[in-house]
């Protein structure tokens, strides 16, 4: 919200930002938590299709 503010020109400081934000009940959206798509700790085969088109690009 503040580089908003600061691209619109209008001068406020960061606290107040915070401040008023904090009065109003305005919350800053969260970063989103790194999800993990890929079980590497498999008892299951590897593919041996993957595995030869590998070794095809390594040579």
């Amino acid at each position: 919200m503040w580089k908003a503010l600061q691209a619109k020109a209008i001068k406020v400081s960061k606290e107040r930002v915070r401040k008023l934000m904090k009065a109003y009940g305005i919350q800053a959206r969260g970063k989103r938590k790194f999800v993990v798509t890929t079980d590497s700790k498999h008892n299951l085969p590897i593919a041996g299709l993957y595995i030869a088109a590998g070794a095809l690009l390594c040579l």
